[in-house]
């Protein structure tokens, strides 16, 4: 105990000190310690929170990321089969042209040779006309002449006449 009267402590001094330091203690806990903990551990959950929440956010930009990528490779395809059908249809509407130009080639090409066979027709019919008029009239020049040289064939001629109406 001299050691410590020696520092300037006495018993009573020395008790009253470790009250004052507890007291201290106590409301340095109170007022302190405890809000500046508590302050802390809701600062630590807050970051816990938002890596929490950075991670999820990552995950989702990922998700929509790939769920974008395979929007467009859906797009890709979809673009891809309506070209593929573009190409088809534009084939079908081209065969099908086609077809009708040359129907209606080969009808142009039967017209004309109906045409043609009507007017060749037509033209025999006229040449036949033609040449059966013109032997009629040869014959009837050379009979006329002949008619006139031989006073017989006037007999013919009324013979010929009486057969007709005959007829």
């Amino acid at each position: 105990m001299e050691a410590l009267n020696s520092l300037g402590l006495t018993g009573m001094g020395f008790i009253s000190q470790i009250v004052n330091f507890v007291v201290i203690m106590l409301l340095l806990n109170v007022l302190l310690y405890k809000p500046v903990s508590k302050a802390l551990i809701a600062r630590r959950e807050r970051i816990a929170q938002g890596i929490k929440d950075a991670d999820q956010a990552g995950k989702a930009r990922a998700e929509a990321e790939q769920e974008g990528n395979k929007i467009l490779e859906e797009a890709r395809l979809e673009a891809s089969r309506v070209t593929a059908q573009a190409t088809q249809d534009a084939d079908k509407v081209r065969q099908d042209i086609i077809s009708r130009a040359n129907e209606e080639a080969m009808r142009i090409r039967t017209e004309a040779q109906e045409e043609g066979e009507a007017q060749k027709a037509e033209a025999l019919a006229s040449a036949s006309r033609q040449i059966a008029e013109l032997s009629m009239l040869g014959a009837q020049r050379i009979l006329g002449r002949e008619l006139q040289q031989d006073v017989d064939q006037d007999q013919l001629i009324a013979d010929l006449m009486a057969g007709q109406n005959r007829s």
